[in-house]
This record gives C-alpha cells, structure tokens and sequence, in this order.
C-alpha cells in the first residue's frame, strides 16, 4: 500500500515540477505585466520566456553556435506564433539574462529606432564608447548629436575631402598587406580607450587655445565643439571627446566588416569579381594614375551595386539593443517597461518579402551574387 502511495505521489509531483519549470518564467514576469496589459487594452506579443536562468538561451545557440543558421532562429519564431496576422512583427523571449521583446518588422523596428523616449541604449557598454556618445544617450540630445555626426559623412564635400585623406593611406595599407602576407586584425578596443581619449581631451584642449573659426581645413572636432542645440548650448567637452571616439570606432567596423564579406563574396563568385576588376581598370586608365574622386566613385555603378548588396547582405549592424524605460504600446501589443527588446534587423536585409530586387539571391544559407546587374 506504501509503495503504491509513494507511486502515486511521484507520478503527480515530477509532471507538476516539470510544469512548473516550463512555465516558472512566464509566471513570474509575464504575470505581472498581464495585469498592466488589461488596463492599456493592450496584449503580450506572443512567445514563450523558455526556462529558468537559461530562457531561449539554449535554443538561441543552437541556431547561432552550433548549426550556425541564426536567420532559422527568427524563421523558427514567425512559424511556431505566426506573423502576428498584422505584420507586427514582435514576439516574446528571454534573452542573456532578462525578459525580452524581439522586433522583426519594418514599422516596429522603424518606431523604436526614430523614437526619442520609451527607449535606452541597451549594448554596447559606455565602457567602450563613453556615457556621453550618441549610442550611450537617448532623447532629444541624441537627435541633436546624431544630426550633427551624420552631416559629416552625407554632405558631397565632406565625402570629397575623406576620399582625398584616405585615399593615400589605403594604398600605403595595401601595398603594406600584400608584402606582410598577413592582415592583423583590430583588437583592445577597451584598453585602447583610455590612450585615445586622453589624446582626445590633449588635442581639444589645443584647439581651445587655439580659438580656432571654422573654415575649410576644420575637422569634425572643431565643429563638433561650435555647434549648438535648440537651446543654444555647445556640446560638452566630454561630449565632444566621446562622440569623436565613438566615430572612430564604429567607423572601422564600419569599413573592415564589409570589406571582409566582400572579399569573402568576391571569392565565391569569379565572375562578379571579373565585371568588378573590368569596370575599375576602365576607371584606371582613364585616370591616368591620378587621384580617384568622390565623384569618380559615383560613376563606378556596377562597384556601387556590390557594394550596398555586401552591405545589405551582411550587415553592419544585425542587430540593436534597447531598454523599454517605460511601458511602449504598438498596435495592440506591450513593449513592457524594463524588458529588453532586440531589433532583428538582419531578418529585414534578408527576408524575401521586403527585399525583391537585389543582385544577390535571397536564400542567405547559400549566397551568390547574380549575374544580373
């Protein structure tokens, strides 16, 4: 009869604990937020918060790691809870420690991203880039910021003078690399930071006394330090300092991470690379051996194609961080307030539905560049 209790109660309590364990997670953060969702007449995107400590952990680097096909961890989202049948693109996860929100729709990543409040920057650290740099802030300071970073690489004279700069130093560079044999790659960023700064504040606090004007050899420092806000206000000094940093940082990922897929791609794909070598020759023996201008970059068509497609293709930034700092309500769902949400934008560079014309195909698990121009 013991025995027979004992069996009893164990076959009740391992499918209770087993429950529990399932569901512990939707319990203890999801509840609450129900409760906040009845009020706003509003829902939870759908999804599951996984296991305890773990959540979708495991299951994020299954696809990431181990079969490395991280677009399937997406795809295997939208299958299992559909597209949301509005297109909203949003489901619900737990994610490197806390509850999150994965946003993989164009309107919805659109939303956050042009947003000024609701949202804080969840990664990278200010450890790297500073408290003060445009990714560290949020708000109407980072509009203003951000509007004054992004003038300095859009404006055609601004583009004309760094290709004149650089220019000199990529060909030093390459001639350098083809003698090494080997390309080291860019590391420390973190313990970098500390010599470049001081550098920085060196440099800001000589420009200070040189009280130099703006005029037509001022460089992103100097402007940085004469612009003012709606307010009137100039930048910080610290502001000044981190935000030029953060250029420098997020401008060499900006440029090694795709010219790295597109020698990859390049390699792949001989004949694309063939139409590529033809049309810069052609541009070559035009210029004689001088200089190649901005304007000369904009003629190359067939080189602007690859280009924005690697760009497209891999991805600069595949994903964005943010921190809902207060409950955000989007078409019927809850972004709720201290939840996580991870912008997938890699899903909207790849998926078929909203990228049509593209020369390279779209299934990303085998990509080739097309012969189409």
């Amino acid at each position: 009869m013991e025995i027979k209790m004992v069996y009893v109660i164990h076959s009740l309590v391992w499918p209770l604990l087993a429950c529990l364990f399932w569901w512990w997670n939707e319990l203890w953060y999801a509840s609450p937020v129900r409760a906040r969702c009845k009020s706003l007449n509003a829902k939870l995107p759908p999804g599951h918060l996984g296991i305890p400590i773990f959540g979708d952990y495991l299951s994020f680097m299954w696809y990431f790691h181990f079969i490395r096909r991280p677009d399937r961890y997406i795809r295997s989202k939208m299958q299992k809870y559909g597209n949301n049948n509005n297109n909203v693109g949003a489901y619900r996860t737990y994610l490197y420690g806390s509850p999150a929100i994965i946003a993989s729709s164009p309107s919805l990543c659109k939303s956050i991203i042009t947003a000024t409040t609701g949202f804080k920057q969840g990664w990278p650290s200010s450890e790297v880039l500073g408290s003060h740099s445009v990714i560290s802030i949020h708000g109407s300071r980072h509009q203003h910021i951000k509007g004054l970073l992004t003038s300095e690489f859009t404006q055609p004279d601004t583009l004309t003078r760094i290709a004149q700069q650089l220019q000199p130093c990529i060909v030093a560079a390459l001639h350098s690399w083809f003698q090494m044999g080997q390309i080291n790659t860019f590391h420390q960023v973190k313990r970098c930071r500390k010599k470049l700064t001081e550098k920085l504040r060196l440099q800001l606090m000589k420009k200070k006394k040189e009280g130099k004007s703006i005029g037509a050899t001022s460089d992103m420092m100097d402007r940085l330090m004469q612009s003012k806000d709606k307010e009137g206000r100039h930048l910080s000094d610290e502001e000044v300092v981190d935000n030029v940093l953060s250029s420098i940082a997020i401008s060499y990922i900006g440029i090694a991470y795709p010219v790295t897929w597109a020698i990859y791609f390049l390699a792949k794909n001989p004949h694309v690379l063939l139409k590529l070598r033809e049309e810069n020759m052609e541009m070559a023996r035009e210029k004689k051996g001088a200089d190649v201008i901005y304007k000369d970059f904009l003629r190359l068509k067939y080189t602007n194609k690859v280009v924005d497609e690697t760009i497209r293709i891999a991805g600069l930034s595949g994903f964005v961080f943010k921190k809902a700092t207060e409950d955000i309500k989007f078409e019927g769902y809850l972004i709720p307030k201290g939840w996580n949400v991870l912008l997938w934008l890699r899903h909207l560079h790849v998926d078929p539905s909203i990228q049509t014309d593209g020369i390279l195909v779209q299934n990303m698990e085998h990509t080739f560049l097309s012969e189409e121009e």
